[in-house]
């Protein structure tokens, strides 16, 4: 799928909610996330992401609340490969100097 099509899913299925006519998209949604995610492309794992918080904002718990762990999965595992959280200029940031955590 592409980055844009997987928005548009979970945008649809954030607007339908858990509606009579909603209810039957849920798996499709889910699966778009999941795909996504597992694509080797850059933009559908984005996508999937940016599509999941319109899922979150929507309330939508039983769409978002599976597919939690895979994307803190995504989220984790690409931190660790990068080892920034910043971009890849100049102004990159180790992630043990970021203030993630008040002690």
């Amino acid at each position: 799928l592409r980055g844009p099509i997987v928005v548009g899913i979970c945008k649809i299925g954030a607007i339908l909610g858990t509606s009579v006519e909603g209810a039957k998209h849920i798996p499709t949604v889910s699966k778009a996330i999941k795909d996504a995610l597992r694509s080797p492309h850059a933009t559908c794992r984005h996508a999937a992401v940016i599509g999941l918080t319109y899922l979150v904002q929507a309330e939508l718990e039983v769409v978002y609340k599976p597919l939690l762990p895979l994307i803190f999965a995504h989220v984790t595992a690409r931190i660790k490969n990068s080892g920034t959280l910043a971009g890849r200029g100049p102004e990159q940031v180790p992630l043990e100097q970021l203030p993630l955590f008040e002690k």
